[in-house]
């Protein structure tokens, strides 16, 4: 079976070269007016959905940004990039896209499942670098609003190596404490 299999792959390889030779990487190196080289960004649907859309509606943005951006490469290169950057992300049970990333709360990580037909995201807060609250949220896709399905709790001393987990008590209890700590603190350099 391997041997026949081996035969096909050499007798018709020729024919997929140009597919596996293809370049789809999500950027494109293109020769500035000075000589040097840039590199043009992709701009990526499952990074720039807006808080909870789906994101459907931006594939066609990122397909029209690899043609933009590609357009100096060849159309093999520009099909294979829109192969593995959208249409492959569809074809797996989950779907996976970010919103709001890099902002101070830390993004949201989204994701759609094409059996549930639910979407589910995380969004972590942080007070003083030490407490963190992780919520867990899912709607259905019919639904308008997202409702909470769990919340995690954690410490993340300076002594400790690793974050430990604990009850929303705790939390709300420690950032109280910091919380009135600091505002001494503000309190007393304002009185200098």
């Amino acid at each position: 079976m391997n041997k026949n299999k081996e035969k096909i792959q050499t007798m018709f390889g020729w024919l997929f070269q140009p597919w596996t030779d293809a370049n789809d990487d999500s950027y494109a190196s293109q020769k500035t007016g000075s000589g040097s080289t840039g590199i043009s960004l992709i701009w990526d649907w499952d990074a720039g959905t807006p808080s909870g859309d789906l994101p459907f509606k931006y594939i066609p943005r990122t397909i029209k940004d690899i043609f933009r951006v590609k357009k100096n490469y060849s159309l093999i290169s520009k099909l294979k990039t829109v192969n593995t950057m959208c249409i492959k992300p569809l074809l797996r049970r989950q779907l996976h896209w970010t919103s709001n990333f890099g902002s101070c709360n830390g993004g949201e990580f989204y994701t759609f499942d094409w059996l549930t037909l639910k979407v589910n995201y995380s969004n972590s807060s942080w007070a003083f670098d030490t407490y963190q609250q992780t919520n867990f949220y899912e709607r259905y896709i019919w639904d308008k609003n997202f409702r909470v399905v769990r919340s995690e709790y954690f410490y993340h001393g300076i002594a400790e190596k690793r974050r430990r987990e604990i009850s929303e008590d705790e939390h709300d209890l420690g950032v109280e404490k910091l919380q009135r700590e600091y505002e001494e603190r503000m309190e007393d350099y304002d009185d200098e």
